[in-house]
Formats: C-alpha cells, structure tokens, sequence
C-alpha cells in the first residue's frame, strides 16, 4: 500500500504524468483518484471467508436435519457443509444454496448468502434456519463477527 501512495504522489507533482493520475477523469488529480485506487487494489485481494462450521434449526422434517454441519470438500468452487457422512448437506449451485437430505428431499435459499431462512421444496417441511456458528477461542470468527 506504501508503494501505492509513493508513486501516486510522484505522479500527483509530475506534470508529464499528472493527468494519468486523473483516475475518475474529472480534470484533477486529487485524494478521490487515491481512493479509487486503492478502492480497486483492496478489492483484487479480497477473497470471501466461509465459517468452518454451520447450524441448522427450525421445526422441520426430518428432524435430523437439525444440528451442526462441518466444512468439508468445495462444490462446484463453492464450500460445502456435511452431516452424517453426507446424508445432510448444505452446498450451492447457480445462484441457489440447497440444504439436502440424502434421497428425501431439500431446502433452498436464493443468492449468494450461505445463512438466513431455507424454504421447504420436495420431501421436507418447515423453515430451516442456517447460521455461522461462533469460534470460542475469544477471537472474532472473522471480519462479520465484530
């Protein structure tokens, strides 16, 4: 990031490079062509963080979709969260998450959110309920966690 700012100020008080400094094109070369810059490298390092572990409640059937689920192999690039040896699964595909129970049915959430309410769809019933669950070593699980 230090490099960054350096050469953004060496090319702010250059005159041969001061308009290619004018990142957002406005005739200036000024701290809002900084943050877009950095705007932009912050965003290129950026990699979403999935929890290790999820869990399941509601009043649903069947009942032993309930519980912890544990991270394991990913999924079509995505992580996927296994219970029982697979028999309970929660796993993305095309812009939907599916929480599965093997040869019965599943739920389904819509979007590129993991946790939040999963509607009933074939062979099950009842709301499902997904949330991150909390590391207890008196840390943050991550950035959403503070």
């Amino acid at each position: 990031m230090r490099i960054i700012i350096l050469c953004w100020i060496l090319f702010l008080f250059s005159p041969c490079f001061a308009l290619r400094a004018d990142i957002n094109g406005d005739g200036r070369v000024n701290l809002l062509d900084l943050a877009i810059l950095a705007e932009e490298w912050l965003m290129e390092d950026y990699e979403m963080s999935y929890p290790d572990k999820l869990e399941v409640k509601g009043s649903i059937t069947p009942s032993g979709a309930i519980g912890i689920y544990t991270k394991g192999a990913d999924i079509e690039g995505k992580p996927a969260w296994y219970k029982d040896d697979a028999t309970y699964l929660i796993s993305y595909s095309e812009g939907i998450w599916f929480l599965s129970v093997s040869e019965v049915g599943y739920w389904q959430l819509d979007g590129e959110s993991y946790t939040g309410d999963y509607i009933a769809m074939i062979g099950v019933s009842g709301t499902a309920t997904v949330t991150a669950v909390a590391v207890s070593t008196g840390y943050a699980a991550g950035w959403l966690d503070w």
